[in-house]
């Protein structure tokens, strides 16, 4: 029987260097990289929880949301890109992942929170190349079909 697992993150975008970059962590137990994102604590909800992973695994807070209208430092009214779910195997069986994610322009305001999750971060153009860093075929997919669509929004 699949269980299912839930996690909620933030893909931190900056308009650096006259380019729209994003920033992935490296994960410190398996080498490659990923966006912030974990799972909901009692009492969050999604948004506050991404909030909150950005901060841990990144030491980022977000300035700007993407939201129906454009960008808004109103985390109400920020959107979530469609989710993305696929199906893996652990020790106990298969799991359905469901990942949820916001777009966020971030500032840098400190370190890494969570040193056992993410070893460093690093800011990369947002292009499709970039999208390849991530592990997982179906993150791939995703980033390319949901994120860079909506990277313009953050080139101002």
């Amino acid at each position: 029987m699949e269980r299912l697992d839930l996690s909620c993150g933030i893909v931190p975008v900056s308009f650096k260097d006259n380019a729209v970059k994003v920033l992935f962590c490296k994960s410190k137990r398996y080498g490659y990289y990923i966006i912030p994102k974990g799972h909901i604590d009692p009492g969050e909800t999604e948004i506050q929880a991404a909030i909150r992973e950005l901060w841990e695994e990144s030491g980022c807070r977000p300035k700007r949301f993407l939201t129906a209208s454009g960008l808004s430092p109103n985390l109400n009214e920020a959107i979530q890109l469609p989710p993305l779910t696929y199906v893996y195997e652990n020790r106990r069986g298969p799991v359905r992942k469901t990942v949820k994610l916001y777009l966020a322009e971030v500032s840098q305001e400190g370190d890494i929170q969570d040193k056992k999750e993410c070893e460093t971060v690093e800011w990369f153009l947002a292009n499709e190349t970039t999208a390849h860093l991530l592990h997982h075929q179906e993150n791939i997919n995703h980033f390319i079909e949901h994120v860079l669509p909506n990277i313009h929004y953050f080139s101002d």
